[in-house]
């Protein structure tokens, strides 16, 4: 598979998937969002396929995904491709898997790359001292290709988990020498290996209800959770759209809940921003609908008029 094809041929968006990007931004936009990459594999043995198909099918989606993030004005996406655990795993498909990964990430650092285009910083983080040298050296080179980047940032959890990172903020804390009554959680997530503002809602897919070891110290009581029942290769723009509309909403409630004036105007402007996108949503359904009709028409004339042509009738 070659990524540089990939970079170019996924960056483009649908009209339809723009409009409903346009649509998404008319409400509150949440400034991280990250994700877990799940069902690649299974996507991939229901359709009776090598493994690695199912990843490169992930990568695909990941890449439209990304751009429509940024595109709606998302600051930061961090992504869960590979834990630690993983590297249990059956040593052929976790080669492969490396192999995938270096060309994408070494993919970012091309002039017409989504992290180019975009702006957006690409960080790796988690323990790159266990990957082979050669990943390493794409990571490093990709890090500081776009380390100037400042429109966006792309945190890649490559060999992770999230007790590692804790573990590894709470060492860093005590080389810091500071004195324990003056230690906070504030500290610890000074010295936390992703780095962004705090976590708005963390996507999950392939119907399963846990998180993995993933980011459990950025989840915390404003993070909404939002497990998908679709394998990652099937997640795409509308589904993004879903989630950040059920965000919206949830914010528009919450805004409900204060008591003093400046929360009453949140309130209206909540109230006033859904109903935008619920005009437009449906602006959007009746587009669609009349698409595929479009469609229909064309193919039933396209019948009828080779139905007309001399020696139509292919028998004998």
């Amino acid at each position: 598979m070659d990524l540089r094809s990939y970079l170019n041929a996924t960056s483009s968006l649908s009209w339809n998937e723009r409009l409903l990007l346009d649509i998404i931004q008319h409400g509150p936009v949440p400034r991280h969002v990250a994700i877990i990459l799940d069902g690649n594999r299974r996507w991939a043995r229901e359709r009776q396929l090598p493994i690695i198909e199912g990843h490169r099918a992930g990568v695909e989606s990941l890449l439209k995904v990304l751009e429509g993030g940024y595109r709606c004005g998302i600051r930061v996406m961090t992504i869960y491709v590979f834990s630690i655990e993983n590297f249990k795993r059956p040593k052929d498909q976790v080669d492969d898997l490396m192999m995938l990964l270096k060309g994408l990430i070494s993919a970012f650092r091309l002039p017409n790359s989504l992290a180019q285009r975009r702006g957006v910083q690409v960080r790796v983080v988690g323990r790159i001292d266990l990957l082979q040298g050669k990943i390493r050296s794409s990571i490093s080179h990709t890090m500081k290709a776009t380390k100037n980047n400042r429109s966006g940032v792309l945190n890649v959890c490559l060999a992770y988990t999230s007790r590692d990172e804790i573990t590894t903020s709470i060492r860093k804390t005590v080389t810091q020498g500071i004195p324990p009554h003056l230690i906070t959680q504030q500290t610890l997530t000074d010295n936390m290996l992703v780095e962004g503002p705090p976590l708005d809602i963390l996507i999950r897919t392939s119907r399963t209800y846990r998180l993995s070891d993933f980011m459990l110290w950025q989840c915390h009581q404003n993070t909404m959770i939002e497990i998908v029942d679709i394998n990652w290769p099937d997640f795409g723009i509308w589904k993004l759209f879903l989630t950040m509309l059920k965000w919206q909403r949830e914010r528009a409630q919450e805004d409900k809940v204060g008591q003093d004036a400046f929360s009453s105007k949140r309130r209206i402007s909540g109230v006033r921003n859904g109903m935008f996108v619920i005009i437009f949503s449906a602006a959007y359904a009746v587009c669609a609908l009349c698409w595929v009709l479009g469609d229909v028409l064309l193919y039933w004339f396209a019948v009828q008029e080779s139905a007309k042509q001399p020696g139509a009738d292919s028998s004998g």
